[in-house]
């Protein structure tokens, strides 16, 4: 019966597609060639040189500024749980507060191991937006949307008739 199911689906998607090239004049498979496969080598580039040389150069900037700040340990929370492939996984959430020009600030941070009484935190401008250094830097950077606006070019000027 599931597998009945399924294929019903599957006919439905497949009809879809077919409305959808009918009704924009677009064939998937181009869509796929000039979206999908320039996506994830550009994002294989970004993931082995672009992200790790923006990063120390924001971390060298904050910490240039000084925008580094020593957070101190609140509390501990435990987690233990079974994920899907019933492996026990145990985290522990570590509560931090920190102070920046009279104001007071809460993060939060994930661990296998005890997280340590006191961290250091980076920030670029926002001090609300302090990151550990490790996390520093990972969304903090606009290529992302300059790249979907190529792409969707690519996509417009590539898929007409």
């Amino acid at each position: 019966m599931r597998d009945k199911s399924v294929y019903n689906w599957y006919l439905k998607f497949l009809k879809t597609l077919q409305q959808i090239n009918d009704l924009f004049n677009i064939n998937i498979l181009k869509l796929l060639f000039y979206a999908l496969f320039p996506t994830l080598f550009i994002y294989y580039i970004y993931l082995s040189v672009i992200v790790p040389l923006s990063r120390k150069k924001l971390l060298n900037k904050a910490i240039e500024d000084g925008h580094v700040i020593v957070a101190k340990k609140v509390k501990t929370i435990n987690r233990t749980g079974t994920t899907e492939d019933h492996f026990t996984a145990n985290l522990k959430y570590g509560v931090y507060k920190y102070e920046y020009n009279g104001k007071k600030y809460k993060l939060r941070t994930n661990s296998h191991r005890e997280p340590p009484m006191e961290v250091k935190v980076y920030f670029r401008t926002k001090p609300s937006r302090a990151k550990l250094r490790d996390e520093f830097g990972a969304l903090e950077n606009m290529f992302w949307y300059i790249y979907f606006v190529i792409i969707i070019i690519f996509i417009i000027f590539g898929i007409g008739k």
